[in-house]
């Protein structure tokens, strides 16, 4: 594992936020997300750059910025998740936080949620609204998010993605490093199964400007529902088996049986039949009254293509 810094930090005091920005063959889009971060209103950052094991030319443009704020961290291969904890374990700020290297902030991103987090000590994650964007970073829809919920976990539990992604995140350092940072090798969901173990020890905030243009395209991991299915469960089983579940036993069949639904709807959205029907009758034996959900679908998939339409007229 080596580190370089583009300019050497002397005699300054650390910086009120470290910004994580993990990347794996990134080169088509790091500088344009590396720009959007650089370009905050709020300055006083460091920015790590995580090089995972790239083969292209995501270390040279993350050398190539001349700010003395970027430091880069070069990495063997390992995934996202592992790339965030190694870069963690170096932060120097107060606050953490995250931005995938296709995803842009915009200018005041940073500066809306450090004000948020200073003036409510209680808030331990601040997300923000993300809108989607395409390849050719034209918007697409907003990402799914609840401002206000009465108990974010059992919201997370029942609802999966509800409380922003990793790129909309900003965290306190000390309650992110009680819960242990992200799960290594996890690649489906890994915000998740962090956002859950947090919402037990903190509170979450959101702050309802869309301020993050998270971008959907063929290479994003999210999506592929053999990686989902694969993740989704050993996340709930860690969650379940901490002392600081327990209030949410009396739901844990129904919240089961909500992700096989979750992942059935993944698999028919391939195509993929027989796995669709093997998850939905996991979670119908799980949860026999979720039945509604599956009986939902067609007017799920009915409202969904009614929306395309109306975004491509």
């Amino acid at each position: 594992m080596t580190s370089q810094s583009l300019s050497a930090k002397q005699d300054r005091t650390a910086p009120e936020v470290t910004v994580v920005i993990p990347a794996y063959n990134a080169e088509a889009t790091l500088a344009e997300t590396l720009a959007s971060v650089l370009h905050q209103t709020f300055t006083d950052f460091e920015l790590i750059v995580v090089d995972d094991g790239s083969t292209d030319r995501t270390r040279d443009i993350a050398l190539s910025t001349g700010d003395a704020r970027v430091r880069l961290l070069s990495l063997p291969n390992g995934g996202a998740a592992r790339a965030r904890n190694q870069a963690i374990a170096q932060a120097q700020g107060t606050f953490i936080a995250f931005n995938d290297a296709d995803d842009l902030w915009l200018p005041q991103k940073l500066e809306r949620q450090i004000q948020l987090l200073r003036e409510r000590p209680e808030v331990g994650l601040c997300v923000t609204r993300a809108t989607r964007i395409d390849e050719a970073s034209r918007p697409t829809g907003q990402m799914p998010i609840l401002e206000d919920a009465r108990d974010y976990t059992e919201a997370l539990l029942l609802h999966s993605s509800i409380a922003g992604g990793v790129s909309a995140a900003v965290m306190r350092r000390d309650v992110l490093e009680l819960v242990g940072g992200f799960e290594p090798g996890q690649r489906q969901a890994e915000d998740w199964d962090l956002w859950l173990r947090l919402s037990l020890r903190t509170a979450i905030a959101v702050v309802p400007e869309s301020l993050v243009l998270q971008r959907v395209h063929a290479n994003n991991t999210s999506g592929k529902a053999d990686e989902l299915e694969r993740d989704t469960f050993p996340t709930l089983d860690r969650f379940f088996a901490s002392p600081l579940a327990r209030p949410y036993e009396r739901i844990r069949r129904r919240v089961y049986a909500r992700h096989w639904m979750i992942c059935s709807g993944s698999y028919l959205h391939e195509l993929r039949l027989s796995d669709a029907l093997r998850c939905l009758a996991r979670g119908l034996f799980t949860h026999p009254a979720s039945v509604s959900r599956p009986l939902g679908i067609p007017v799920r998939w009915l409202t969904r293509g009614i929306s395309k339409r109306k975004s491509s007229a």
